[in-house]
């Protein structure tokens, strides 16, 4: 079945290098784009930059955010995005751009069930996170399975 919409695609903001993922806020007035090591916060009328975290704030885990952010999503714990990087999840907290690991570790890849760094992703790539905001799923996806995190507030 094929649906026939009123759309229109086009080229609205380029210049990316490595685009992987992208999020609307939930009130509507920013882009958040992960790409290279970065996000970029957008006015979601205009495109117009307001901002980059890179990971590299006081307070943020090391090493900073890596160039594979494949998805972004938005936290009910506060103002903090979830994102995905290279084999961690990672909160990032939107007031003061730190970026700490949620579980997994960047640097290395596997399959445990673990608490926080312990645990090993192969390049998680989806997130959802349940209405209550307490359980994170996680496509794990090279490991071919869809894990699941109790976040803890």
């Amino acid at each position: 079945m094929t649906v026939a919409l009123p759309t229109t695609a086009s080229d609205w903001k380029t210049g990316f290098t490595n685009l992987n993922g992208v999020l609307v806020s939930k009130d509507g007035n920013t882009l958040y784009a992960g790409s290279s090591g970065k996000i970029t916060f957008l006015n979601p009328s205009s495109g117009a930059v307001i901002k980059e975290i890179d990971g590299s704030a006081a307070g943020s885990d090391l090493p900073p955010l890596s160039s594979t952010i494949i998805d972004i999503e938005e936290s009910i714990f506060g103002n903090y995005l979830i994102v995905t990087d290279s084999h961690r999840v990672a909160l990032v907290n939107l007031d003061t751009e730190a970026v700490t690991t949620m579980v997994g570790d960047q640097s290395a890849a596997g399959m445990i069930d673990a608490i926080g760094s312990a645990a090993r992703f192969n390049n998680p790539r989806g997130i959802g996170v349940a209405k209550d905001g307490r359980i994170v799923y996680i496509c794990d996806y090279d490991n071919v399975v869809i894990r699941r995190v109790i976040a803890e507030k």
